[in-house]
């Protein structure tokens, strides 16, 4: 399943914003039905911001959805 934030979505409103990536370094978000829709796009615009997100979702997309955003942003 591929993001709902491919194209022009809230990681381009985001940087319209001028909100920094980095301005969640350091920090955990917890996001709970991060699999698909809202959450999804949630874990997605806290990792541009540059949050360590942890994905909580009883969908195995979810895992998916991890992996394609620890690739996005080189997180580990």
């Amino acid at each position: 399943m591929e993001s709902s934030l491919n194209g022009p979505g809230a990681t381009d409103t985001l940087e319209r914003l001028g909100l920094s990536t980095v301005a969640l370094a350091g920090k955990v978000a917890v996001v709970t039905g991060g699999a698909r829709g809202i959450g999804e796009a949630t874990a997605e615009a806290l990792a541009y911001l540059g949050a360590t997100i942890v994905i909580i979702d009883f969908r195995e997309e979810g895992s998916t959805v991890a992996e394609r955003l620890r690739q996005r942003y080189h997180a580990t």
